[in-house]
């Protein structure tokens, strides 16, 4: 967009008083005298009753300019500017000295008062291979509250961040990554902390994710619905479904599956509560996660102050005591744990 400097030249006749008026764009006399000048638009004004006129800008400070007045469908109305450079910026916005925290470089506000419709206030379409924005936090910063983003949630309603995903297929809609030449020990990718539900003394912290190793450090509860709440695999690049040796902890049982070397196919363990018990299980010579036929091969039982424990599907029993030093007595206490049969 143009800066348009126009000269006013006054051009007599000998003899005949003012014959028009000359003005120049950009010092280039236009071709024709001018011999009335309109001012329009809403950001100049014009006063004076006599021969004296007066022409103020008005601009922008101070003025509630509609600058996209209702029916207008140009979408890049009033200002559409492009950047064809290697390098700068459009508009550079920067902080003085005596800027303060209570101030800023530029305000947004949505939700007037008579527009309750959805809008947005910031709008970046990326296109192609773009990034639609960067934030920078530079080595020079001086204080651990220099954020490159501060939201503050004073809502009870709407969360302040909400990712979507549109598409079937869709690439992450978060995704956190280290990239230092070298994570030092003790280098965290995520904090978080709560100043209510932290814990004391370790600054209130709830949970740590640590860029050198990747390790999870939690620090409260954690609570899960599902019939496989945590599974782990020997190999991260397949999956907690793949053919790869499994463990898998879901709400009353943890369990181990062998991989077999056949697609599909484990070799399934499993240590699960029931009630008093607490049973060591096998799920068939092999079968697919899923499809275990879950046999008890020992039980441990306690209740009522007694420690029972039973064998290969056997009721637990009491420990066995006062048992004679004979082939039947020692036959019979054995078979009540069901070690043995006849």
């Amino acid at each position: 967009m143009r800066r348009s400097n126009i000269a006013l030249v006054n051009q007599i006749a000998a003899g005949s008083g003012i014959l028009g008026v000359q003005i120049e764009n950009q010092s280039v006399p236009l071709a024709t005298l001018a011999t009335n000048l309109n001012f329009v638009g809403d950001s100049l004004a014009v006063t004076g009753a006599g021969g004296s006129k007066t022409i103020t800008s008005i601009g922008l400070i101070g003025y509630n300019l509609d600058a996209k007045p209702s029916g207008n469908g140009m979408p890049g109305f009033p200002i559409d500017w492009r950047h064809n450079d290697a390098s700068g910026y459009l508009l550079h916005l920067a902080s003085g000295a005596t800027m303060s925290g209570t101030s800023a470089l530029l305000g947004i506000g949505i939700g007037d008062s008579n527009n309750h419709n959805a809008v947005v206030g910031v709008l970046v379409s990326n296109k192609l291979d773009g990034v639609g924005v960067q934030i920078q936090n530079a080595s020079t910063i001086e204080a651990t509250n220099a954020y490159g983003i501060y939201g503050i949630q004073q809502s009870t309603l709407a969360p302040m961040v909400f990712l979507q995903q549109t598409v079937t297929g869709s690439a992450p809609a978060l995704q956190l990554g280290d990239n230092s030449p070298a994570a030092v020990a003790g280098q965290m990718l995520v904090d978080i902390y709560s100043v209510n539900g932290g814990v004391a003394g370790f600054a209130n912290r709830i949970g740590q994710v640590f860029a050198d190793t990747g390790r999870l450090d939690w620090y409260k509860d954690i609570r899960a619905n599902g019939s496989t709440l945590i599974a782990s695999t020997s190999d991260h690049t397949v999956g907690p479904t793949g053919d790869v040796d499994q463990a898998r902890v879901s709400a009353a049982a943890i369990g181990f599956h062998v991989f077999t070397g056949s697609t599909g196919l484990f070799y399934p363990w499993r240590i699960a509560g029931s009630g008093e018990s607490l049973l060591f299980q096998e799920g068939g010579d092999f079968a697919a996660i899923g499809s275990e036929a879950w046999a008890t091969v020992i039980e441990l039982f306690h209740g009522s102050g007694v420690n029972k424990i039973g064998l290969f599907g056997a009721a637990p029993v009491a420990q066995q005591t006062g048992v004679a030093v004979t082939v039947a007595a020692i036959w019979t206490a054995l078979a009540a744990y069901g070690l043995i049969t006849a």
